[in-house]
């Protein structure tokens, strides 16, 4: 019987809101709230547009368990931008957050926002689209609309304070945080011989001498190292097994050569260095690069039987036919040692000393990345325009300081210089186009 009465209850208190809301359908439709936007003509400053709403609510209005939702709506050309609904709500209402209107008194409330300026809405209304009023928790009971028209017109167009012209971009520096080097140099072997000799024929040749100092010095320098590569390789006539032994002991000969190498520089912790083996065998590819960049008239045919899958059986009958080609095998019998490095980097803080007090010792990239990590930049943008002058980047982007800074004929002049190197650049006619409108709203001539 408890929960008989509890139901009936329920049933009851349901119609009574029910007779609520629907007896004020009619005070909704036909008793009007009144809208104003300020300013009525809205205004953009900077790229931003601000508005306030006032809404007016008669008394007696709205009812106090009603909630009553105020949807604006920027509308230009064919395309529209919702702004934020506010929220008004009954006295009695709970769960829904808005600004409450008693409902003998009504009242005057206002609400504001703002949205961003494109040039488009310089032609423009601003709507107020049909509230929707409804009882909270009742939704799928009680959820209608005013009979007003479609939409309030509450505000017409937005006048500009000055043409509108976009920012300025700022370009790229091209600094990498994290730059490596690799140096190369080659021990080559006689034929099935793995000891490496200095005085083998291919080892004083010039190029490998100079490559081979060229990797100490490169050692030397004491650049944290990265890694040291090490390839073994074998001509391709022999063996297969045999050839991979032979690589192998190849790879294992250049290893102990580069560690003889960096312990006679005193560079410290060698075992810490991560030593990566690869072993080439044959080295066919080697082969018929050889080939291809030869003279042989018939080298179409040997790369066709190099590229065929008895190659192992056709090799020696090619080089007995064609005795050119075993002059290409020395060369293919080596260990290749490649080391790589960081390469050292000025901390942030170094940049921007350096950047500031001896702008000369750093690199273009240096300075444009430098200017980037402190405020007070415009002296180091200048400096790279002034070190740099052939460089579109260092003008471009001083000029966009001197934009920021209001200084817009100075940085016209840079953005013509600029363009002049770079004619087709987009950065730099955007910046242009944006200092000579910056300068004609300054009202500069």
């Amino acid at each position: 019987m408890r929960n008989f009465h509890k139901i009936i209850l329920s049933i009851f208190t349901l119609i009574f809101a029910l007779s609520i809301s629907v007896s004020n359908a009619q005070e909704y439709n036909n008793c009007p709230v009144y809208y104003k936007v300020t300013p009525n003509v809205l205004v953009e400053k900077g790229g931003v547009v601000a508005y306030e709403v006032t809404v007016t609510f008669p008394e007696r209005y709205l009812n106090r368990r009603a909630a009553f939702d105020v949807k604006p709506v920027l509308k230009y050309g064919a395309a529209e931008l919702a702004l934020p609904i506010e929220t008004f709500i009954g006295e009695k209402v709970e769960g829904v957050t808005g600004q409450v209107v008693p409902y003998v008194a009504g009242g005057t409330y206002t609400f504001s926002g703002e949205f961003d300026f494109v040039p488009e809405m310089a032609t423009s209304i601003m709507v107020v689209n049909p509230p929707h009023v409804y009882v909270p928790n009742m939704c799928n009971v009680i959820d209608f609309k005013n009979c007003y028209d479609p939409q309030f017109k509450v505000a017409t167009g937005i006048t500009q304070t000055k043409v509108f012209v976009g920012e300025p971009i700022l370009a790229e520096s091209g600094y990498v945080q994290e730059t490596i080097a690799t140096k190369a140099a080659t021990l080559y072997f006689p034929v099935n011989i793995f000891r490496f000799n200095k005085e083998f024929s291919l080892n004083k040749s010039t190029e490998a001498v100079a490559k081979r100092t060229a990797l100490n010095n490169f050692l030397a320098q004491g650049w944290e190292i990265k890694n040291i590569e090490i390839d073994g390789y074998a001509s391709p006539e022999g063996f297969n097994a045999f050839n991979t032994t032979l690589s192998q002991k190849r790879a294992k000969t250049a290893e102990q050569y580069i560690r003889s190498e960096m312990q006679n520089m005193n560079i410290k912790d060698i075992n810490a260095i991560p030593f990566n083996f690869n072993t080439v065998i044959p080295d066919w590819d080697g082969f018929i690069a050889e080939v291809e960049a030869s003279d042989i008239s018939e080298k179409s045919s040997i790369i066709s039987a190099l590229n065929s899958t008895n190659r192992e059986s056709e090799i020696k009958p090619l080089i007995s036919k064609y005795p050119k080609l075993r002059s290409f095998l020395p060369q293919l019998r080596r260990a290749k040692i490649a080391a790589t490095c960081f390469e050292p980097k000025h901390s942030d803080k170094e940049l921007v000393a350096l950047a500031t007090n001896k702008p000369e010792e750093l690199t273009c990239q240096e300075l444009l990345h430098a200017a980037t990590l402190t405020e007070n930049n415009s002296a180091i943008y200048e400096s790279a325009a002034d070190l740099f002058p052939k460089s579109w980047k260092t003008l471009s982007n001083f000029a966009y300081s001197e934009i920021k800074n209001g200084n817009y004929r100075n940085a016209i002049f840079y953005l013509e210089k600029a363009l002049k190197l770079s004619p087709e650049n987009a950065i730099v006619k955007k910046n242009l186009e944006v200092a000579i409108g910056e300068k004609k709203n300054a009202g500069k001539s």
